[in-house]
């Protein structure tokens, strides 16, 4: 049957069942990659590392690679995160989240986060959203402002027409930062755009970076 001729109920009930399998399926994705880092097998098949075993042997982008990367970290130390990726209580956002921070701490302190500590941070985060996931953090660590909303990332798709689709994920400290850069290049094209700015950036640095740029006439 296609699916423009599903009923409503029937597309809703078809779509809601497509999403238990995607997460179980994820579940058992998050699985297998444990079991590879456990066994060191990225190593045997020539990666020097879990995210280029990812990005380069089963082609995820930098972004999904940096996730499942952390995400299985967090399961060989704690194994329910399979049950609660599995039912939907966690995601892999916040389970990155909780990583990230946890590596904070651990910098900051000098040693581990007991086991029994990050199994109760992850207890304490079912069903949450991202901005409480972020409060429940900032209450059991030890140093606050650790958990950004998402790590800083950058990812590039090459196009047929030779454009590039540079997609970026900052902080927003840096984007306060850019925000001021965009600001000083007001004098020179008002009301540029995000893409006018980088040009005029990149023509800024390679002109005194450069040596043969500031040779030129």
């Amino acid at each position: 049957m296609r699916i423009q001729s599903l009923t409503d109920n029937k597309l809703q009930m078809r779509l809601t069942r497509l999403v238990r399998h995607e997460r179980k399926v994820m579940a058992l994705v998050i699985e297998h990659l444990a079991e590879v880092m456990r066994r060191k097998l990225h190593l045997s098949l020539g990666f020097d590392s879990i995210y280029h075993y990812l990005t380069k042997q089963l082609g995820y982008s930098e972004g999904c690679a940096y996730r499942r990367m952390r995400v299985a970290q967090a399961r060989l130390d704690v194994p329910e995160i399979k049950s609660a990726l599995e039912d939907g209580s966690l995601n892999l956002s916040q389970i990155c989240l909780v990583q990230q921070t946890l590596r904070k701490e651990e910098k900051h302190l000098g040693q581990r986060v007991s086991l029994e500590k990050r199994k109760q941070i992850f207890a304490q985060l079912n069903c949450k959203t991202g901005r409480e996931t972020e409060k429940i953090l900032d209450a059991q660590m030890s140093v606050t402002h650790l958990t950004p909303l998402a790590p800083q990332m950058a990812s590039e798709k090459h196009r047929r027409d030779d454009s590039v689709e540079l997609t970026l994920r900052v902080s927003k400290d840096l984007f306060t930062k850019l925000g001021k850069v965009k600001e000083l290049y007001s004098h020179v094209n008002p009301g540029a755009n995000w893409v006018q700015i980088l040009e005029l950036m990149a023509n800024d640095v390679i002109k005194k970076r450069d040596p043969l740029a500031r040779n030129r006439p």
